[in-house]
């Protein structure tokens, strides 16, 4: 069974990819120079993982709790920047 916060980190993951490639989807479609949008959704993905994940993993001491803020942010970031750049790199 996987421990509490690797479960974090591996969602956080996933979930800053396809963030990152929704914003250049919706870059694409929309044909807006409007970065700050795609900075936006990332931020509503980030906010949406910690309430999604403080109700799914339960396990974590109270001690913590706190560290569901934080674990996996750096992870979520980068994958978020890198598939953001990468999509918008391959369709221009």
């Amino acid at each position: 069974m996987p421990k509490p916060f690797e479960i974090i980190f591996w969602v956080r993951a996933a979930l800053g990819a396809f963030s990152g490639l929704l914003s250049g989807i919706l870059g694409y479609v929309s044909s807006s120079s409007y970065s700050f949008l795609g900075l936006f959704v990332a931020l509503a993905i980030y906010g949406m993982s910690f309430v999604i994940l403080k109700s799914l993993v339960r396990d974590v001491p109270k001690t913590e709790a706190s560290k569901i803020y934080t674990a996996g942010l750096g992870t979520f970031i980068m994958l978020f920047f890198f598939t953001w750049i990468l999509y918008n790199t391959m369709l221009k």
